[in-house]
């Protein structure tokens, strides 16, 4: 089991960005003689190799944790955590979030395929008709309505 005073060594390293990261299950599964070996690769590591993480990340990801948003990393994790990991968990949420626009319902897509068929609207293929956002459908249907208000006939393809 590794001691108080490997711990603070280990401390010390992280903050002169001697430490890549540790994961809390890691720390944990390493025996005196283990941690003793950590500590003398980490002291061969130059100085600020590796950013730990600024107070504010620590925060900002401790807040996902608590609320579940990063259900795979626990607080014990943050100990040892370089900038680059804390960035990638980061990114990780934050693109997925992007993701997530609602797809097109069923009856945006039977009014396109309506207007597309009376020619109000040009033609997409049926994947793109499939994988249309919600906004996109809406945006759609607004055009091809107005087209056909107009009398207006389509060319072309809609992207």
């Amino acid at each position: 089991m590794i001691t108080s005073v490997q711990l603070q060594k280990l401390d010390a390293l992280y903050a002169n960005g001697q430490v890549e990261g540790i994961s809390a299950d890691q720390l944990e599964s390493f025996s005196e003689d283990e941690a003793d070996l950590l500590i003398q690769e980490c002291e061969e590591v130059p100085p600020y190799t590796f950013l730990p993480m600024s107070p504010d990340m620590r925060e900002e990801l401790l807040s996902l944790i608590r609320s579940g948003v990063l259900g795979r990393v626990s607080e014990a994790d943050l100990k040892y955590m370089t900038v680059h990991t804390g960035e990638a968990l980061l990114w990780s949420v934050m693109s997925s979030n992007i993701n997530r626009e609602e797809l097109a319902s069923t009856a945006q897509r039977r009014r396109i395929k309506k207007l597309l068929a009376e020619g109000f609207l040009s033609g997409g293929s049926p994947r793109q008709i499939r994988n249309l956002t919600k906004h996109m459908a809406e945006k759609l249907i607004r055009e091809g309505e107005y087209n056909a208000r107009k009398g207006v006939r389509s060319e072309g393809k809609f992207n």
